[in-house]
């Protein structure tokens, strides 16, 4: 798919213009009929060797009252018409590399007393390639997701774009979930050939969750640097331990047959953290519940609660909750002790410490 573009530059008396290959360009001749009077014919002349003081230029397009035509290569690709003094332009379409040049257009007047010449350098722009995204040397589908990885990983992404005219540059952006684009600092673009390619380096933390890193061709056929056609992002698959954990338990003595609950909640991990129970050293297998609850950065916060029918072998013991995921190193534990007593006011138990 080719691009518009029409971009002029006043070069001294040469009047700049830029054209997308495979689309078109306007290059504007000056006519004033008001101050010059009629036109007898119009020559729009092309230079054979590419620059504006050429000894050699071909004929391109003849105009007057009963001529309009286009001779050699634009034969079928170009038009001329006069527009009084709201502009004239040569309109070249399907624009081949072989189109970048310098370009007359000389116009007679019938009163031949009048400038007559008009000076264009037409430059030829390419569009590139849209950018890919390449992870450990390979290709990552626009839009999807690397990794996983966990907290304090560095991890690196290339981005590749192909062609150009002239090559392009790269700019890479980070966008966390709140959608708030920042640019990124990186190393220098490498132009290979005819590939162009820029690297991002970044060490991973818990603020990357749910965070997308987006790379954007900058050319001069691009009309914007958000243009979708011309970007490329992927999202981080982040592992991350929870940052807490509270044991919920009873805070007074329990006495012989109560039934009573203790809640273990680990907070903002992903991907969810597996609780374990232990009763001093022996595994607790009673779980009444395990819960989990979405949080809006993508982690969850889990939620087990057991059930203990407190007996007198229950005096005194540690009972702990133990969580972890594969992000974290160690596990996470907090413990609570067991105070019972018997409803029998003339028992005593023996600690079990």
């Amino acid at each position: 798919m080719s691009i518009n573009i029409d971009v002029s530059i006043l070069k001294g008396e040469t009047t700049v213009i830029r054209g997308v290959l495979g689309s078109k360009a306007e290059l504007p001749c000056r006519v004033d009929l008001n101050k010059c009077g009629d036109i007898h014919f119009i020559t729009w002349t092309k230079s054979d060797q590419g620059k504006v003081d050429s000894d050699s230029w071909t004929r391109i397009y003849l105009y007057s009252d009963n001529v309009n035509k286009p001779l050699r290569d634009l034969v079928n690709r170009a038009d001329f018409g006069l527009n009084g003094n709201n502009g004239t332009f040569l309109v070249i379409d399907k624009l081949k590399l072989t189109d970048e040049s310098f370009y007359k257009c000389d116009v007679t007047y019938i009163n031949g007393k009048c400038p007559s010449l008009t000076s264009v350098q037409l430059e030829i722009l390419a569009a590139p390639s849209k950018p890919v995204i390449e992870f450990n040397g390979d290709s990552v589908r626009h839009g999807s997701k690397v990794g996983p990885f966990v907290e304090n990983d560095e991890f690196t992404l290339k981005c590749v774009t192909n062609g150009g005219r002239p090559l392009p540059s790269l700019i890479w952006y980070r966008i966390d979930r709140n959608k708030t684009e920042t640019r990124l600092a990186t190393g220098e673009v490498t132009h290979d050939g005819n590939q162009t390619w820029l690297q991002l380096s970044t060490k991973l933390s818990r603020n990357d969750l749910k965070t997308k890193y987006e790379c954007r061709v900058i050319h001069e056929s691009v009309a914007s640097e958000n243009d979708d056609k011309y970007k490329s992002r992927v999202e981080v698959d982040l592992n991350v331990g929870a940052v807490s954990m509270d044991l919920i338990g009873p805070a007074d003595e329990v006495k012989e047959t109560d039934i009573v609950e203790i809640a273990c909640i680990a907070h903002r991990s992903r991907p969810q953290v597996k609780i374990k129970w232990m009763n001093g050293s022996k595994p607790f297998e009673n779980v009444k519940s395990y819960e989990i609850e979405g949080n809006e950065d993508g982690t969850v916060t889990s939620k087990s609660i057991i059930e203990i029918i407190v007996s007198r072998f229950d005096h005194n013991a540690n009972i702990s909750c133990h969580a972890e995921n594969a992000a974290m190193k160690t596990a996470m534990i907090r413990s609570v002790q067991l105070r019972a007593t018997s409803r029998d006011a003339t028992r005593k138990w023996i600690n079990s410490e």
